[in-house]
């Protein structure tokens, strides 16, 4: 350095410098930020799974035995913002079997939905699985 200020090459260098230094912050800004997003995606996911086996435990003993054997579907949507802005659609799928006639109905939650990935998409789980005994009266 002169005592005029930085010569032509120097400005250059620290420019390149800054562009790395910029780079490098603003790419795990984005990580952090889709991170975030993934898990209180998941979060919700478990909410939804959780209020399933809580819709099946509510059932009478009938009621699940109209539902052995079979698969209830349902469409609904990750998101708890007041403008549901940034809500990502999601299935639940419900299960109920009682494959050895004893009255213990095995549920099984599975919440599934697509995140938006950095440049693609990537279609994500959760499942619960319980045991509903119901007594007969």
């Amino acid at each position: 350095m002169n005592k005029h200020g930085l010569t032509l090459v120097e400005a250059l260098i620290a420019i390149v410098i800054a562009a790395f230094l910029l780079t490098a912050i603003w790419t795990s800004f984005l990580l952090g930020t889709f991170n975030v997003n993934c898990a209180r995606h998941a979060a919700q996911a478990m909410d939804v799974a959780e209020a399933g086996i809580e819709r099946m435990q509510a059932k009478t003993q009938t009621e699940l035995q109209a539902l052995d054997g079979g698969t209830v579907v349902e469409e609904l949507s990750l998101d708890y913002s007041e403008d549901q802005s940034s809500a990502i659609a999601c299935t639940r799928t419900t299960t109920v079997s009682d494959s050895d006639g004893d009255n213990v109905y095995e549920v099984t939650v599975t919440v599934s939905w697509t995140e938006r990935y950095l440049g693609g998409t990537k279609t994500r789980q959760v499942t619960l699985q319980t045991q509903i005994a119901k007594l007969s009266t």
